[in-house]
């Protein structure tokens, strides 16, 4: 770790005993300078670790230690330590009372070297501390420290920044009041990662969740590693957190995925989510697939524009929506529609849904000229699973759509056609 030499100030001691205490740092290799200091004004213009008086005035010790900055440690060689007020010796970090000025004590040294270990230990300590800061607050991952009943021992600038709090704001205080919740949003445990903690705490060792937590932006999804804390006897005291918010990441990653597994007109899947679904659930029971396609479409582009064919598509769209909203749909190219169940399902039940699709887009349909003409035609193709593949009962329901389409123009015809039937 990082090293320096400690700046310690001596106030009524003479030379002599100044060049002792420097050559015993010395030969100790103690990294400390002692500095004479020319009065107690000098102790509040320049830095100091440490200052070390030698006075049996009170008046003159009192003085001291009002000038001295509480960073400063402050020890006193005197010969009426039995005299000091009690508050004056409170301020004292080491006491010795010397009995001979001149003497070398022995027990002196030990108090002098105890003096400067604990001034090291101190400046160590806030080094440490300062280099923790340092490294967690140039980090955009939140970084927190907790205790055991859940209070932030520290927190660095992004968490603060996330929160909108500051670190005094923060340390001390628990989830529910850094996040903004109330204490009934608290006690019922979601979105504040209770849970999570208590796993920690069993497992004993590093976790990895995925988190929601509620907070002064809205709900923000984090990428969390949460480990435990131990004391030197190796029992666990608190948790450290290290989380990156993720709540824009999983947004855009959302987006591309909706991009790349529907079509934009209708919002339908398209063709590759459609395999996608039907080859990671279909391990078993029945497929039924349906094949739609829009009769006299390509008329309506021809006389009214592609602007009026998109829209007859929406609402095709829409109507395979609201007649199969328990199946996946998806629009596979121009005007044609694919629909997937998988399961148990009746064929009777599945032509219902198709008389209910060809019904109520012969109802919308009729509301607007430009689609008087348009209609429906469905195939229908079944398959248990391990007979046929996918491909093969989507071109066997291709195969009895065209059957449908055969008698487009038969107002008495059924809209539908089921393969082999």
């Amino acid at each position: 770790m990082y090293e320096s030499e400690l700046n310690i100030g001596l106030l009524g001691f003479d030379k002599k005993r100044a060049a002792y205490f420097q050559k015993r740092a010395d030969e100790k290799n103690q990294g400390v300078k002692y500095n004479m200091l020319p009065d107690m004004m000098a102790v509040d213009r320049s830095h100091y670790d440490g200052v070390i008086q030698r006075s049996n005035d009170i008046v003159e010790i009192a003085t001291v230690q009002q000038y001295l900055p509480d960073s400063v440690k402050y020890g006193l060689l005197t010969t009426t330590a039995e005299n000091l007020p009690e508050e004056l010796m409170e301020s004292c970090d080491f006491i010795y009372p010397l009995p001979d000025w001149d003497a070398v004590s022995h027990l002196a040294d030990f108090y002098l070297d105890r003096f400067i270990e604990n001034i090291k230990v101190s400046h160590d300590a806030w080094m440490n501390n300062n280099c923790l800061d340092t490294i967690i607050d140039m980090l955009p991952d939140l970084i927190w420290f907790k205790d055991l009943k859940g209070a932030h021992l520290k927190v660095n600038d992004a968490f603060c920044k996330i929160v909108r709090k500051e670190k005094e704001d923060i340390e001390g205080r628990g989830h529910y009041y850094i996040w903004g919740l109330t204490e009934e949003e608290y006690a019922n445990g979601e979105f504040v990662c209770l849970e999570t903690e208590d796993e920690v705490l069993r497992r004993r060792e590093v976790c990895l969740f995925d988190e929601q937590v509620m907070g002064p932006r809205g709900m923000r999804e984090l990428k969390t590693y949460k480990a435990p804390i131990w004391d030197r006897f190796g029992n666990i005291i608190g948790t450290c957190g290290v989380a990156r918010d993720v709540t824009r990441m999983n947004k855009y990653r959302d987006n591309i995925l909706t991009m790349v597994r529907h079509d934009y007109l209708t919002g339908l899947s398209n063709r590759r989510h459609l395999y996608s679904f039907v080859r990671k659930n279909w391990r078993s029971g029945q497929l039924a697939i349906l094949y739609c396609d829009l009769d006299n479409f390509k008329q309506v582009n021809d006389k009214y524009g592609h602007a009026a064919g998109d829209k007859a598509l929406v609402i095709a769209s829409k109507a395979l929506l609201l007649n199969l909203d328990e199946t996946m749909v998806a629009r596979v190219g121009g005007d044609e529609f694919l629909a997937a169940f998988i399961g148990e399902y009746k064929v009777s039940d599945i032509v219902s849904k198709c008389v209910g699709i060809s019904r109520y887009l012969k109802k919308v349909f009729s509301e607007h000229e430009e689609y008087r003409g348009l209609s429906i035609s469905i195939g229908i193709a079944t398959a248990q699973h391990g007979v046929m593949s996918v491909d093969e009962v989507i071109t066997k329901a291709d195969e009895a759509m065209y059957v449908a389409k055969k008698s487009k123009d038969d107002p008495m015809r059924k809209p539908y056609h089921i393969y082999g039937a």
